[in-house]
């Protein structure tokens, strides 16, 4: 599959990543069985942070062939049995030596102060072999590859340019000509147009170019495209030469474009390709071209002495050599394990805590600064590695020490005495990123079942807001929930919060409400619950899988499509699909307000922004990391017009759970001045998804991409804060009110007073 780096991307996209090597394990398979745990002395734990510092330097940055086919969820619990018994840095750098070394044969490891080891090209040594990694790696559309050594037919990349064709919505049938030149025959190299339409729309045409000379390929042009770009595409290590290029709609003149025009730009990974203007026979020409592998190593770039700890320094080569057959030093395929009696069950705790922060470490993209930068050309930092501390203490305003967060969780694991007490130290690890999308995902992650009722706190109170009707039989929204199975309700509340990755108070009570009491589905907790009289009411109620909780279990809305007044219109887009929406346009277009509810999760809500707009409008720009080198591939996305355009004032909800993709749409409306928000500070939480699984059986999932927005500031770990800050109250709840909702629609009154009075439409949803 060639990976498109324009292809059509929702900001709670999940890419499931595991490393090359690593066979996945089947569904609820290979869960750790856990006995009573063993508190590690200082000496311990320092020494399995230096290993998992060690392992994921090795793991996802040096190149050798052994690393990259290494199955670390078996090596990684046999080499913390070996280094638990280091007494000593000069024992400990011993078992770091003997542990890696046929896994990273060139990797040295010194006791810290030793000079660096000088290093010299092998024999028969042709070119470098370097990760590149752009986030975690597989699967597309954004790939991990190893340079001078890997297949690289997957890996595309383009060079396009806008074209200005008058009267496109009448264009009909596109004729794109070109003259091209291949380089050489190995890839493959195309002739591309992309058409944007409507909204986020595209579709991408590829023409392939197989001998030298003139391309003619023709485009069926729909009446709401309303751009154009067209160029050259290549793939592998394939490269053409563009002498010449023109469209031309059916009824149209052609438009020259010539290959040294300004407005050319790449899309995929910029530091592998290169687009060099020079002269050929009939003018000017461009060619795409792969660059030269590497033929000399550069210390500065090319090796990473890293602090591991323990008065350890690892000196790591980040390219390594090949003949073209194999890495070098070459030898036969690293063992899974390093020789050793089968692990131990700590061993494997601290296996999966030490393998997720190793990942978590190395590619989560907000722990450095969030502050605006240049967001067009390599504006993000690279994320820390796992073996360097963070300068001057925290790192940037999510106030992240990754690297203190190790030893901690380490400590944990290894006195945890089962498969909860794990699972509560890695959520703990994933506390620390401060990262709404990250948590235990999966089978073995203990929090797949819920309550049916939606919480929320007040002070001390946990108070119930809403659920299911059978679930609150005799209980009123208001009640309090004074205790679970006999645990006071504020205790168990702290408990979860505790274990809840969060940027802001709003996602992290709704996170807390949502898991409190959480379990398998079909497990039973009894309730014992207060009314607002006094009363006490003892109630059972069986848990219900994660997925009904957050759009069926909260307080009662509006239907949507909703008249909650003479022409103001309410939309809830918790949960709205596409098709709805579109077939409530026509009486949205009429309306003289619009209240969007964005109280939950969304995709649909970036199609209504596109009937909001008179012109083309930037999402926030995606930037994917990029290891080891420290940039980032910046991938830009523009919405355009839809039909009907939506005129009327726009008011949105928002609060805790206005998460992800929502807060794409929230950004575009708060940038671009097409609505007012009213609510709460929304969660914080945008990126890509990508999840990966650890010794043991687990999953985890966390954000692997880094959105910004023009001024290259990220709202990550900050949220949006409402134009008009409302907060619901416990009052309120006990008179059934919805005041977020209320606030919203006199705003919307404001903004388009009501005229004389009628009849009012309204139907009210669970």
């Amino acid at each position: 599959m060639r990976i498109r780096w324009w292809a059509g991307l929702a900001a709670c996209t999940v890419i499931a990543v595991r490393a090359p090597g690593n066979a996945a394990p089947d569904a609820g398979a290979g869960q750790v069985s856990l006995t009573a745990g063993d508190a590690l002395s200082p000496r311990q734990v320092a020494a399995v942070a230096a290993l998992a510092r060690a392992t994921a330097l090795v793991r996802y940055l040096h190149p050798s062939d052994q690393a990259a086919g290494l199955d670390w969820d078996a090596f990684l619990p046999a080499a913390i049995d070996r280094v638990l018994r280091a007494g000593d840095p000069e024992a400990l750098a011993a078992e770091l030596r003997a542990t890696f070394a046929a896994v990273a044969p060139t990797a040295v490891f010194s006791i810290a102060g030793a000079p660096a080891p000088r290093v010299r090209p092998p024999r028969g040594a042709t070119h470098l072999v370097r990760w590149r990694r752009y986030g975690p790696g597989l699967p597309s559309p954004y790939p991990s590859f190893r340079e001078g050594r890997d297949d690289e037919s997957d890996v595309t990349v383009s060079e396009l340019i806008g074209a200005e064709l008058p009267g496109l919505a009448q264009c009909g049938n596109l004729r794109a000509s070109a003259v091209v030149r291949r380089r050489d025959a190995t890839g493959t190299v195309d002739l591309v147009v992309r058409l944007l339409r409507g909204g986020q729309d595209e579709s991408l045409t590829l023409w392939p170019v197989t001998r030298n000379g003139p391309v003619v390929m023709g485009v069926p042009v729909s009446p709401d495209t309303q751009a154009v770009e067209v160029g050259l595409q290549v793939d592998g290590r394939a490269g053409a030469t563009l002498e010449a290029l023109s469209l031309r709609c059916a009824s149209g003149a052609a438009v020259a474009i010539s290959p040294a025009a300004p407005g050319w730009h790449t899309v995929g990974p910029t530091d592998l390709y290169a687009w060099r203007l020079g002269r050929c026979a009939a003018g000017p020409c461009a060619t795409l071209a792969r660059n030269p592998l590497d033929r000399a190593l550069v210390p500065e770039r090319d090796l990473l002495a890293a602090d591991l700890g323990s008065e350890i320094r690892v000196d790591l080569p980040l390219a390594v050599w090949t003949d073209g057959a194999r890495t070098l030093p070459a030898g036969g395929p690293a063992a899974s394990a390093p020789p050793s009696a089968l692990p131990s069950a700590r061993s494997l705790r601290l296996a999966a805590v030490a393998a997720a922060w190793g990942t978590l470490a190395t590619f989560y993209p907000y722990a450095t600064s969030n502050e605006p930068r240049d967001a067009t050309r390599g504006g993000v930092n690279r994320p820390a590695l796992p073996g360097e501390p963070p300068a001057g203490g925290k790192i940037g305003p999510l106030s992240i020490d990754w690297a203190a967060a190790l030893g901690p969780a380490l400590t944990e694991a290894g006195a945890a005495h089962d498969d909860d007490a794990l699972r509560a130290a890695l959520r703990h690890l994933l506390v620390e990123l401060q990262d709404g999308h990250a948590r235990l995902i999966g089978a073995n992650d203990g929090w797949t079942g819920v309550l049916p009722l939606s919480l929320r706190r007040f002070g001390d109170r946990v108070v119930v807001t809403g659920g299911a009707a059978a679930s609150l039989s005799g209980v009123e929204p208001g009640a309090e929930l004074v205790a679970i199975d006999d645990a006071p309700a504020r205790a168990a509340y702290n408990r979860i919060a505790d274990q809840v990755s969060a940027a802001t108070a709003g996602l992290r009570g709704h996170l807390a409400s949502t898991y409190l009491g959480a379990g398998e589905p079909g497990q039973l907790r009894w309730l014992r619950l207060r009314v607002p009289d006094g009363d006490e009411l003892d109630r059972v109620v069986s848990l219900v899988p994660t997925a009904r909780h957050d759009h069926t279990m909260r307080p009662v809305r509006p239907w949507t499509d909703t008249e909650l007044t003479p022409g103001v219109i309410y939309v809830d887009f918790d949960h709205l699909v596409p098709e709805t929406w579109t077939a409530m346009l026509p009486g949205l277009a009429r309306a003289r307000a619009l209240i969007f509810d964005f109280r939950g999760y969304s995709t649909t809500g970036l199609v209504a922004v596109s009937h909001l707009i008179d012109r083309p409008v930037e999402q926030l720009v995606w930037q994917i990391p990029e290891l080891p080198d420290g940039g980032d591939a910046p991938v830009h996305r523009r919405q355009y017009p839809l039909a009907p355009r939506l005129t009327a004032p726009v008011v949105a909800l928002v609060d805790g759970q206005s998460a992800s993709t929502v807060e794409t749409t929230l950004a575009m409306i708060r940038d671009h001045h097409l609505g007012v928000l009213v609510g709460e500070t929304t969660s914080g939480t945008s990126g890509l998804i990508s999840t990966f699984t650890v010794p043991g059986g687990y999953t985890i999932r966390f954000t692997a991409v880094r959105l910004v927005d023009a001024a290259g500031a990220t709202l990550h770990g900050r949220g949006i804060t409402p134009d008009l800050i409302v907060h619901p109250t416990l009052d309120g709840v006990r008179a059934g009110r919805d005041e977020i909702l209320e606030a919203g629609l006199a705003e919307a009154l404001r903004l388009a007073p009501a005229p004389r009075a009628s009849t009012v439409r309204a139907r009210i949803s669970p």
